[in-house]
Order: C-alpha cells, then sequence, then structure tokens
C-alpha cells in the first residue's frame, strides 16, 4: 500500500489496514516523496503519523550511493529508529520520488 498522497495518507490508509486485518505496516524508504535517506526525513514521517494511525507503522531507511560510504550517515538513521536500510543503486535526488 503506497501512502504518499493525502488522500490515501497515513490516517486512512492505517484505517484501511486495520478494517482488513492487518496489524502493521512498514514504510518503504525510497517509493514516495520526501524519500527516507536522511534522519530529517525520518523525523517528518514520524511527526506526520504520531496520533494518527490505526495500526503500527514502521519506517526502513534507503540505501543509495550518497550515504552508502558514509558510516555517520547510514548510523544516524539507525540510531533514529528505522528497522533497517533497503539498498538501491541508483543514484539519490531528493527532489525525485523513487
Amino acid at each position: 500500500m503506497i501512502l504518499e498522497t493525502e488522500w490515501k495518507g497515513f490516517p486512512s490508509g492505517t484505517k484501511a489496514a486495520a478494517a482488513g486485518g492487518v496489524t502493521t505496516l512498514v514504510d518503504m524508504p525510497l517509493n514516495n516523496f520526501p524519500s527516507t535517506v536522511p534522519r530529517e526525513t525520518l523525523e517528518l514521517k514520524l511527526k506526520a503519523v504520531e496520533s494518527r494511525i490505526y495500526v503500527d507503522v514502521s519506517f526502513w531507511g534507503g540505501l543509495v550511493p550518497e550515504n552508502t560510504f558514509n558510516k555517520s550517515a547510514r548510523e544516524d538513521l539507525l540510531q533514529a529508529g528505522v528497522l533497517g536500510l533497503k539498498g538501491s543503486m541508483n543514484s539519490y535526488d531528493k527532489q525525485k520520488s523513487y
């Protein structure tokens, strides 16, 4: 389920998931805008789901060429609470929706 538009955002998406018996959704890091590559984006998403969800929600962090060899950037995402990192060898453009 892609929850990137307001009409199908976290409130309606998680409510639909609960109605269908789904108890957990995990956000994919590169499938929406903004992509969950920097810690700041994760913090925006965490704030967006606060008090607006009906099932458990977690987030993957994006592993792209720009942070693959940047240990502190990867550790920053992991310490911020992502479940793990999803790798992609495509170039990361923060203005582009993956």
